[in-house]
């Protein structure tokens, strides 16, 4: 399967110090789109692979991590005696990638309107 108009390309991950190898990174990368995509109503698939802000490739690059993360069963406590686990819930997994993509995106626009606006387009 080709991955065409990605918004973090292969290379670029590397670039970034990502480790991932090409064939999990691309299916991360589809899914961090698809993600930023529902948030942003579509609106950078307006723009050619070219035009992508730096904030929109930075952003990719942490959902990876938190999708990579997801995908591993996140950890967040251990006990040893009586043997216990707790892993992170769903909905904080969810709100971490909603955090992520606020805190790239927030203030980028794409035919002068934010993209993360979701009321009414004139």
């Amino acid at each position: 399967m080709k991955f065409e108009n990605q918004y973090l390309t292969h290379k670029e991950y590397q670039e970034l110090g990502g480790k991932l190898i090409e064939k999990p990174f691309n299916l991360l990368e589809y899914r961090a789109e698809k993600k930023i995509d529902e948030l942003s109503s579509n609106r950078f698939r307006k723009l050619s692979k070219e035009k992508y802000p730096q904030e929109l490739k930075m952003c990719v690059y942490d959902l990876i991590s938190i999708f990579y993360s997801e995908g591993n069963s996140s950890v967040v406590s251990e006990t040893v005696g009586n043997y216990s686990k707790t892993r992170q819930s769903k909905q904080n997994i969810e709100k971490e990638k909603e955090d992520v993509i606020n805190q790239y995106l927030s203030e980028i626009k794409v035919d002068d309107i934010y993209v993360l606006y979701r009321g009414t387009d004139c």
